[in-house]
């Protein structure tokens, strides 16, 4: 994301995740603020529906609880709530 879209200048302060397929291309991101707010997660259409969003939700997941963040919490679009929902959300 170019850098003046971030309105919020958040984004040096957010843990990133980056998924990559098996030649080391781009395939999904989401990030995670210091306040355990998970936002900007995307997986590129090709690759929706094989783990690859659930993989990175597991991560920031993971390192919430490696830094102690007693919740975690983040807004969907309509189309992603069940995908939130099946992860406890």
């Amino acid at each position: 994301m170019p850098e003046e879209l971030d309105l919020g200048g958040l984004d040096q302060d957010c843990l990133h995740m980056l998924a990559r397929n098996d030649q080391g291309q781009p395939i999904g991101t989401a990030r995670m603020q210091a306040n355990g707010k998970i936002g900007r997660m995307a997986v590129l259409k090709p690759w929706r529906g094989r783990g690859v969003g659930r993989a990175l939700l597991r991560e920031l997941l993971t390192e919430a609880q490696r830094r102690g963040l007693s919740q975690v919490y983040l807004a969907a679009q309509t189309q992603a709530i069940g995908f939130y929902e099946q992860h406890g959300f």
